[in-house]
This record gives C-alpha cells, structure tokens and sequence, in this order.
C-alpha cells in the first residue's frame, strides 16, 4: 500500500507498506519511507523496516558527500493491519 505528499506544504514524504497474509490475518510486514524538505535539501532520506524481524537501515543524504547509512531498530512482532499505526516507525526513520 503506497501513500504520498509529493505537492502541499515544504515536507514531502512517500510510505510504502508490505502486507502479508498469514494465519488468516492481515499483517505489516514491512515500511518503507522516503521524505525531503523542500526547503532544506540536506533533510532528506530514506528508511526500510521489516516489521517481523523489528531490523532495518535509514540513509541521509547530506547536500555534499556521500549518503550516510546506518541500522535501526524496532520491537518485532506481529502487527495486524487493522491496528496498524507509523508512530513507532516514523520515529526510528527519524533523522534528528
């Protein structure tokens, strides 16, 4: 399921969700993440978790060098769909 801002307002954003189905249920089983600021080009970057196993990386890209990649860390478990909520995940994506 992909969600986007790509035109209002300087913070531009795209999520990314993998669902699975498994023992009749919904899952999130991954989130992905990209933002910019418009305004601020060294804010922007990406950010990919698996959901079932709580492991991914996020990548800035600083307006000079190369893009800086480090891991992040979420609590695995199994989250329905239904219930699903980026709060935890947006956080771990977060830059600052």
């Amino acid at each position: 399921m992909h969600t986007r801002n790509d035109a209002i307002g300087r913070n531009r954003w795209s999520q990314t969700l993998t669902l699975a189905y498994r023992n009749k249920a919904l899952l999130v089983a991954g989130f992905s993440y990209e933002w910019r600021d418009t305004l601020e080009p060294d804010n922007a970057g990406r950010c990919d978790i698996n959901i079932l196993t709580g492991k991914g990386f996020r990548e800035t890209y600083p307006n000079e060098g190369d893009p800086v990649k480090s891991p992040v860390a979420i609590q695995a478990r199994p989250t329905p769909f239904s219930t699903w909520s980026d709060d935890e995940t947006i956080s771990a994506c977060n830059p600052e």
